[in-house]
């Protein structure tokens, strides 16, 4: 079964969990159809499960699909638990949304500690969603601004993902003045390629 969150179209503001198998029909994943929440494999949430997230988009609109939880190794060396605690702290002691850039060289640990900080974040309730493609515009800022919690967002490897043009696109996503709290983690092997955020 593939678990897929839906953002409804309804003034509610709630999430519609839907459980799909391979015998469900393609429209039944819309979110622009008014679902009854009693439906068999339905489940309407008022906040977003705490959880691993990746945003997809369909010909109905962007939508949430819960995806494994991270992998991080047992041990982990250096200052990543402090580095992680610094972060969600500082991001709590906020009141509007929060934005990390994470440079260095392959290999070097920042997708690691991006992780690490989701899954912190995650065990305090907190759910995560990751951006790997390149969604931009009205629409996809709409959609990550009107999720109406708290909650982290993932740009892994955003240099690659996303060109300059898209880049300057989600500025107005990126500049705290949405009316959403967010963490946005954007991760980067160099900072060079991307555009003054």
């Amino acid at each position: 079964l593939q678990h897929h969150l839906l953002r409804r179209t309804l003034p509610s503001g709630k999430f519609l969990h839907h459980v799909k198998d391979d015998t469900s029909h393609p429209l039944a994943e819309s979110p622009l159809l008014d679902l009854p929440p009693v439906d068999i494999g339905r489940q309407v949430h008022d906040l977003l499960p705490p959880g691993v997230y990746v945003l997809k988009q369909s010909i109905f609109g962007f939508f949430l699909e819960k995806t494994a939880d991270f992998d991080l190794p047992p041990k982990m060396y250096g200052d990543v638990q402090r580095d992680a605690d610094r972060v969600i702290r500082t991001y709590k002691d906020r009141d509007n949304s929060t934005g990390i850039l994470l440079t260095g060289e392959r290999g070097s640990g920042k997708t690691m500690l991006a992780k690490k900080i989701a899954m912190d974040g995650i065990a305090q309730g907190i759910p995560c969603i990751l951006i790997n493609q390149e969604f931009h515009g009205d629409q996809f800022n709409d959609f990550i601004s009107d999720i109406e919690q708290d909650c982290f967002v993932l740009f892994d490897e955003f240099e690659k993902t996303y060109s300059a043009e898209a880049q300057e696109s989600i500025l107005t996503l990126l500049d705290g003045t949405v009316k959403t709290k967010k963490l946005f983690m954007l991760t980067s092997n160099s900072k060079y390629k991307i555009n003054e955020l």
